[in-house]
């Protein structure tokens, strides 16, 4: 029989565990975050201190006072910004800049303007 062994998340990353307490020692909860935030239940604020979900993120270092980066800098890049996640992230935001420039040059040949450089 083979043991199931959890998924360790990134060692630099706050321990839910730790989240959690921190936000005890304010007298703040999951729940209460998300009754501020109108959410119907608190369970996507739990499911963020396991998966991404910068939004849910967001509202959580904000009740603790610190940026997202801080709590899970695996998550975020050296900006702060979300890191891109899946397989495909590269992929794709190269093929979104391709796009973009195809179109620009379309609408400007439409125009009659040049865009190669002189």
């Amino acid at each position: 029989m083979i043991a199931h062994t959890p998924k360790k998340s990134n060692s630099e990353d706050w321990h839910p565990a730790d989240i959690k307490a921190e936000l005890a020692k304010i007298g703040v909860t999951l729940s209460r975050i998300a009754f501020d935030a109108e959410l119907s239940d608190s369970s996507s604020l739990s499911a963020c201190l396991k998966r991404p979900m910068p939004v849910n993120e967001k509202r959580i270092a904000d009740a603790l006072g610190v940026k997202p980066s801080v709590i899970w800098p695996s998550r975020y890049d050296e900006n702060g910004e979300p890191l891109k996640r899946g397989r495909n992230a590269t992929a794709i935001t190269a093929e979104m800049r391709a796009n973009k420039s195809k179109s620009v040059k379309a609408a400007a040949k439409k125009a009659g303007v040049s865009t190669s450089a002189h």
